[in-house]
C-alpha cells in the first residue's frame, strides 16, 4: 500500500539515515550509518552559514560489535554541523562501549550519551544503528549457513525469546511467534513477559 497523493506543497527539509551492517573477516560485525539534514532555504545561525541544499547536519558512525552484540568499538566523525561545539560530543560516544545492543540499550545510551553529554543527532543515529545491528546479526547467522536467521533470537532455556512483544506481530500470543518460536509457551514464560 502506498501512501495517498498529496497536496500541492513544497519540501523545507530532508533527513535521511542510512544504515549497512558488514560482516568482518574476523568474526566482528560492522554497523555503519550515516544523518544528513538539508534544509531548502538558506541558514545563518552566527556561526555557520549554510546555503540552501547543503547539509546542515552530515554526521558518520560505524559501531563494532561481536556476536553477542556487545559494542566493542566506535569510530565517529561530523563533517557538518551547525556549531563548532557539536564536535565535543564526539569523546563521549565511548562510554558506549562495552554495552549490549538489545532490552533497555536505548534508555541505558540516553544515560550516558544523552542531554547534555551528546547529541540529538548521534543518539538518533544509534537508535537507527542499534536496529540495524540486530539485523546485521540475524543475517550473519544465515551467512554462516545457519537454516533460519531467526536462530539469533532464540532464548537461552525457558524464558521470553528477545523478539517478543516487541511489535504487533511478534506478540507473544501471535501466530508468528506460534511459528517461529515453537518452544516458546507464554504461559510457561510467568513472569519473563
Amino acid at each position: 500500500m502506498v501512501l495517498p497523493v498529496p497536496g500541492p506543497r513544497k519540501s523545507l527539509t530532508r533527513r535521511d539515515i542510512d544504515c549497512e551492517g558488514f560482516i568482518r573477516d574476523d568474526g566482528l560485525l560492522d554497523i555503519e550509518g550515516s544523518l544528513k539534514d538539508v534544509r531548502a532555504f538558506s541558514l545563518d545561525n552566527g556561526w555557520r552559514n549554510v546555503p540552501a541544499g547543503e547539509p546542515v547536519h552530515l554526521m558518520r558512525l560505524r559501531v563494532t560489535m561481536d556476536a553477542g552484540c556487545v559494542i566493542r568499538e566506535i569510530v565517529a566523525a561530523i563533517e557538518h554541523a551547525p556549531y563548532p561545539l557539536c564536535q565535543e560530543a564526539l569523546p563521549n560516544l565511548q562510554r558506549l562501549v562495552g554495552l549490549v545492543i538489545g532490552p533497555g540499550f536505548n534508555r541505558r545510551m540516553h544515560d550516558l550519551i544523552g542531554h547534555t553529554a551528546g547529541c540529538t543527532h548521534l543518539v538518533t543515529m544509534m537508535q537507527a544503528m542499534a536496529n540495524q545491528a540486530i539485523q546485521t546479526l540475524a543475517a550473519s547467522r544465515k551467512d554462516a549457513g545457519g537454516e533460519n536467521p531467526f536462530d539469533a533470537f532464540r532464548s537461552r532455556g525457558a524464558g521470553k525469546p528477545p523478539l517478543v512483544d516487541t511489535c504487533v506481530a511478534y506478540a507473544a500470543d501471535s501466530p508468528v511467534v506460534k511459528i517461529l518460536f515453537p518452544d516458546f509457551d507464554p504461559a510457561r514464560a510467568g513472569d519473563d513477559r
